[in-house]
């Protein structure tokens, strides 16, 4: 199976074609190592979510990686649709986390393939990719310990966040087609 044709995909779009392929190889390769390190997958994960992700769970979750990488490669008009629901978007932040890590060392693109495709001005930022793929940044506040129990729509904490409790990380928003 050949590479997606990045190029015809994201030109134009909001995102260059090379940062669309980086993401779909972050997404490919966290696909890959989840599935045989479960344990690894949920030390990445918000505290409440460590404390409910048993491993079926966690093999759930690890697909939403397979899910993002197929989303990448059939081309996203409105990249906010990228993430359908929390996990997606729990995921999201991971993809880009990882690629941030391991850019540049060859992870990603050991033949320098990456190279070769159109990078256009300011649309290639990986620190963008959050402001451009995601709807809003709520799931990052489970990693605040200081707002431990926002998950729970029954507490004082819940500002109507959306699906922030492990347990509805798979609803899908409720403006997905």
């Amino acid at each position: 199976m050949s590479d997606p044709d990045f190029a015809s995909l994201y030109e134009p779009s909001v995102i260059s074609p090379r940062l669309a392929a980086r993401l779909w190889l972050g997404a490919g390769l966290l696909a890959e190592t989840s599935r045989s390190d479960l344990d690894g997958l949920r030390r990445e994960l918000p505290p409440i979510a460590q404390r409910h992700a048993d491993p079926e769970w966690l093999a759930r979750f690890a697909g939403r990686f397979d899910l993002i990488a197929r989303r990448l490669e059939t081309g996203v008009a409105d990249l906010e649709r990228l993430a359908a629901c929390t996990a997606d978007e729990v995921a999201i932040h991971l993809i880009i986390d990882f690629v941030t890590d391991v850019d540049g060392d060859g992870l990603l693109d050991p033949s320098g393939d990456l190279d070769r495709l159109p990078n256009g001005p300011g649309h290639d930022d990986i620190a963008t990719a959050r402001e451009l793929c995601l709807r809003d940044i709520d799931v990052l506040l489970l990693y605040n310990p200081a707002l431990d129990g926002i998950e729970d729509p029954g507490t004082l904490t819940d500002h109507g966040h959306a699906h922030l409790h492990p347990h509805e990380w798979f609803e899908p928003f409720a403006d997905n087609d």
